[in-house]
């Protein structure tokens, strides 16, 4: 199932008991994408370090961790985020002393979470609120899992945790926005004194939706209806006009003269001569015409 990720940050005031910071990243790379995912990480010191100082102290050890991270090409990214995860803690800790991370890589519908030097990762799911990882001063610990939509992450410093109650920030996660539930929480966390080293972020994950697009149906162009085949009279019709053409063509009109003491009966004789030869082209023309439908609609049939 692919997610639609909504995150939003939350950091104290930075001061004597140190800073905080919140890093998202995804690459633009696809196989990098594919292979490393979408990284979120807390990140936050008791040193203290003020302004610009401590903006650049996370700046430097984010970029570490990034490095650690997306800069290995080899190895599956769980081994790969716990290894960076111990690398840089350890790094740090020699010069800093206090370090914790908390990183959290989505690779394809998979999970991954680490954290070290006090950081903790909790979930919200069906209204219910559950720790999955809390460390421990020293330690680096990983847990794997799948999410399921509507579910909301929370990473966060060991000072975020404890300054606030369960039930304060189930409430504010009830409603299963990110930002909103920033909003809620972001007066109590002012309120207290020393909030320099407490940082989170929380991640919604969303299914994505899916837009159907209608196919496309195609457009039959409109035949024109087939032509009503012509009725025998009009075959009959056309064949008398053809014979009567013929005949005219043939057999000339031709003027009777009649002598004085002729009869007339030789007139009838010859027009008789012409009905006999005009009914015989008829019927002639009238049984090639039928023969001609008949073979049509053989044709027509196959």
């Amino acid at each position: 199932m692919a997610f639609n990720l909504i995150s939003s940050k939350l950091t104290g005031n930075p001061g004597p008991s140190g800073w905080a910071q919140v890093h998202e990243f995804a690459p633009t790379e696809p196989e990098k994408l594919e292979s490393r995912g979408r990284l979120y990480a807390v990140v936050a010191t008791g040193r203290h370090e003020e302004g610009v100082d401590a903006v650049s102290a996370g700046r430097e050890l984010l970029a570490r961790l990034h490095e650690e991270y997306f800069g290995v090409e080899e190895g599956p990214a769980f081994a790969v985020l716990q290894n960076a995860v111990k690398k840089v803690s350890d790094e740090f800790a020699q010069s800093w002393g206090e370090v914790e991370i908390a990183a959290v890589a989505l690779v394809g519908e998979v999970v991954y979470s680490v954290v070290g030097g006090g950081a903790q990762v909790a979930i919200f799911r069906n209204g219910m609120l559950a720790k999955i990882l809390e460390s421990s001063k020293d330690e680096v610990i990983s847990a794997s899992g799948y999410p399921q939509s509507q579910d909301l992450l929370i990473l966060g410093t060991k000072a975020f945790f404890d300054s606030l109650a369960a039930g304060v920030l189930k409430a504010a996660l009830q409603g299963k926005d990110p930002a909103g539930a920033v909003e809620q929480l972001a007066p109590v966390v002012h309120a207290e004194e020393d909030t320099g080293n407490l940082g989170a972020v929380v991640v919604a994950f969303k299914e994505t939706e899916v837009v159907q697009v209608a196919p496309v149906q195609e457009i039959s162009e409109e035949k024109a209806p087939p032509e009503a085949r012509p009725q025998f009279s009009s075959y009959l019709q056309k064949g008398l006009s053809f014979i009567q053409s013929f005949i005219s063509k043939k057999l000339p009109e031709k003027r009777i003269y009649v002598r004085p003491g002729e009869t007339e009966e030789e007139v009838p004789q010859k027009r008789k001569t012409m009905v006999t030869v005009g009914a015989v082209l008829v019927v002639l023309l009238v049984v090639s015409i039928g023969f001609g439908i008949r073979a049509k609609n053989i044709r027509e049939q196959k």
